[in-house]
Formats: C-alpha cells, sequence, structure tokens
C-alpha cells in the first residue's frame, strides 16, 4: 500500500525528481481522500490556503456568473494541482474545483509547502512554469472567445484536450475524460443546443465523431481545417 501511495506522489507533476525519502515524508503529511464525482473540492469563500494534488482522477475548474451560469476554465488529469498557497495561486479566488470522476485527491498546507519549497527549489520553479501555463491557457482561451466562431472554438478546444486527454482510436483520438455539451458550452462561451447542432455539423465533415458521452477527433484533419479557416 505504501509503495502504491509513493507511485502516486512520484506522478505529481511537481513531484517527478524527488528521492524516496522525500516522497516518504510527504506521504505522512499528505494522505489521500476519495473523492466521490460531482464532490466539488474547493470553492470560493474557503479560508484554508491549501495547495491540491490530484493523483488519479479527473477534475474540472469553474467560476459562476452572476446569473448563476458556469464558465469551465480548465479539465485537469492525474499528477496535476490546483488551489491556492499565499501568493501562489493556481486558479483564481472565486474558482470551485470539481471531481468529474472519482478522484485520488491530498492536500498540502501552506506551511508544508513552503518548507517542501525551501529544501527543493525545483519544486518551486515547477509551480511557477505550471503557474505561466495556466495564465497562458486561460489568455488563449479569452482570444479563441473573441477571434474564432463557435465551430473554430469548439475544434481548438478539442485539440487542447486531446493533448492531455487522448487516447488513439481507430483512425481518431478519443478524450478519455467524460464531457456533456453543456461543460463543453461552458468552455467555448455558447449554449448546449448551439454547441449540440455544431458537433453534429462537425460528424458529418468527418472532423469528430461523437457518442454517449464520448467524444474524438481526426486530428489531421482537425488541423488542416483549422488551418484553412486561419489563412
Amino acid at each position: 500500500m505504501e509503495d502504491e501511495k509513493l507511485k502516486y506522489l512520484s506522478r505529481i507533476n511537481i513531484f517527478s525528481d524527488l528521492d524516496k525519502d522525500t516522497l516518504q515524508k510527504l506521504d505522512k503529511i499528505t494522505p489521500m481522500v476519495t473523492v466521490p464525482r460531482g464532490a466539488v473540492i474547493t470553492s470560493p469563500g474557503d479560508v484554508d490556503s491549501v495547495l491540491y494534488l490530484l493523483k488519479r482522477g479527473r477534475v474540472r475548474l469553474y467560476k459562476t456568473t452572476p446569473d448563476g451560469s458556469e464558465i469551465t476554465l480548465a479539465m485537469l488529469g492525474d499528477g496535476n494541482v490546483f488551489g491556492a498557497t499565499g501568493s501562489l495561486g493556481l486558479g483564481n479566488p472565486d474558482m470551485y474545483a470539481e471531481a468529474i470522476q472519482s478522484s485520488l485527491v491530498c492536500a498540502m498546507r501552506e506551511e508544508d509547502v513552503a518548507s517542501l519549497i525551501q529544501r527543493n527549489p525545483a519544486v518551486g520553479m515547477r509551480l511557477i512554469s505550471l503557474l505561466s501555463q495556466r495564465v497562458r491557457e486561460l489568455e488563449e482561451q479569452v482570444e479563441s472567445l473573441s477571434h474564432q466562431d463557435v465551430e473554430g472554438r469548439v475544434l481548438r478546444l478539442l485539440v487542447h484536450l486531446a493533448d492531455d486527454f487522448g487516447v488513439a482510436d481507430r483512425g481518431y483520438t478519443r478524450l478519455d475524460v467524460p464531457l456533456t455539451h453543456e461543460e463543453i458550452a461552458t468552455m467555448v462561451g455558447s449554449t448546449r443546443e448551439t454547441v449540440t447542432t455544431t458537433l453534429s455539423h462537425l460528424g458529418r465533415l468527418g472532423l469528430v465523431r461523437t457518442g454517449r458521452r464520448e467524444i474524438a477527433i481526426n486530428r489531421e484533419r482537425v488541423t488542416e481545417w483549422l488551418n484553412a479557416k486561419s489563412n
């Protein structure tokens, strides 16, 4: 059991080069908790400064608008981190984190994160790199919302998700993450009805393949289509 827990810790992106002794110390202060599908892990107003480690599973980061609508900011998979410690925020203050699959998650207190970074500066550098990547992704999301039509926004989103969750499947890249049309709509600034119509059209073009809570893309055709649209 201990070896399995250490295996999960070593697969956390920011801990990839830590030695076994350091991982064992981390294991003692970061017990694993199984979070059921649909549970909210963190939400606005949480007073604790915590860094969450996603050892296995899928987590959606989102915020709500004044009218109650949800805007999905990111989908995270195995080995990712989220939350906030002091001035380092891997999200934003009004963000929710929801498990969209049963997930193994643990939490590190701010003082434990600070101590780890002092002993292992590379961990701090990886956290900064990860934060910078999140900012870039959000900027790209805003740019896409501003300059792409719905078809373009949907395809660019699917390509991005395929990079993180793609599995080869009969000439397509299948997204190994459950997604509803409503969830896609919250990521591309559209409605569920429009996304459903758009996916049907893209399917007829041979760019995507859809099934029950399953989406796959033809990477080659999608790339050609996006390049043609940008020229």
